[in-house]
């Protein structure tokens, strides 16, 4: 089975970003409940480094 993506454009577009924050705020994908008992994990990406050319 392959996966189809959701978001079909393939740049960065205001419009797009706006059209999500709305979505992930209707379907409340991050809202964090301090109370909870499960664990929590937290994923840290350091920033790229500059490569010179």
């Amino acid at each position: 089975m392959k996966l189809k993506p959701k978001i079909e454009e393939k740049r960065w577009d205001v419009k797009i970003e706006s059209e999500l924050i709305k979505r992930w705020a209707k379907e409340k994908i991050y809202k964090f409940d301090l109370k909870t008992k499960k664990k929590i994990f937290s994923i840290d990406t350091p920033p790229p480094y500059p490569k010179s050319v």
